[in-house]
């Protein structure tokens, strides 16, 4: 794989609770973000259309650019993509993104993007920590809760009594002083609001599309990432010296 790129995309498909991975290397042609979202969107159900955004056949893609997780400014915009119900009656294909950690955590995690189809028969989310996908009943308290009480406790199930900036044990060996970074919907989006946005963090949203109202179809409340590795990068040096010579004109 060239720099820049983890390898796979994360598959979850909240029907059949089946977790699976697709190799990043079939689209590196397309960019990352938007153009690796839509070629994936395309292939998996392209040929199933028309189907309305509510349909479980509609797919949640998020997905990173090759800078994600790097010092290059700018680079932390999540892309977000699918069947848009705010573009009713004929709700197409469109894209939103939104800022903040995400991204980041979801390179050093180990994945590129994330693919969620299909709807689950109760709320859930989705918690990643490096390699292990879990898909956890948010019955018992998160579903329900807004946008900025969701993340803290999602946040707090994911690593018991973390606190920001001491050290967690992961796993044996495996310590991170970070906080998982967390995008949900909020009431709106579990009614099906066709306005319903994404948050993540103190106020970064995808804001376009009804992106909320796609996971509320879904009973999926949110989506977590927590990751301990690194971006590869190609030529580090030639790399920070792209960087440097960028800075010098803010």
């Amino acid at each position: 794989m060239p720099g820049g790129y983890t390898g796979k995309i994360l598959r979850v498909n909240l029907t059949t609770k089946q977790v699976s991975t697709i190799p990043t290397e079939k689209y590196v042609e397309f960019g990352g973000g938007h153009g690796i979202g839509s070629a994936v969107f395309f292939d998996l159900v392209g040929d199933q259309l028309p189907f309305d955004a509510f349909d479980p056949r509609n797919l949640i893609i998020m997905m990173a650019s090759p800078f994600s997780g790097t010092f290059m400014p700018g680079s932390g915009r999540c892309e977000v993509q699918g069947l848009g119900p705010m573009l009713y009656p004929i709700e197409w294909f469109g894209h939103s993104n939104f800022g903040g950690r995400f991204t980041a955590q979801m390179k050093f995690a180990g994945w590129d993007g994330i693919v969620v189809e299909g709807a689950s028969d109760s709320p859930v989310y989705i918690d990643v920590i490096n390699d292990q996908v879990k898909i956890e009943d948010a019955t018992n308290g998160v579903w329900g809760m807004d946008t900025w009480d969701a993340q803290q406790e999602i946040s707090r199930r994911a690593v018991p009594g973390l606190k920001q900036g001491e050290w967690a044990e992961l796993a044996q060996n495996c310590f991170t002083t970070q906080i998982p970074a967390v995008v949900a919907c909020g009431p709106a989006g579990e009614r099906k609001s066709r306005l319903g946005a994404l948050l993540h963090g103190p106020g970064s949203q995808a804001a376009l599309c009804g992106f909320g109202g796609v996971f509320g179809s879904k009973n999926l409340k949110a989506i977590s990432f927590l990751g301990t590795g690194s971006v590869p990068i190609a030529d580090p040096k030639a790399f920070m010296a792209a960087r440097l010579w960028f800075r010098q004109f803010q």
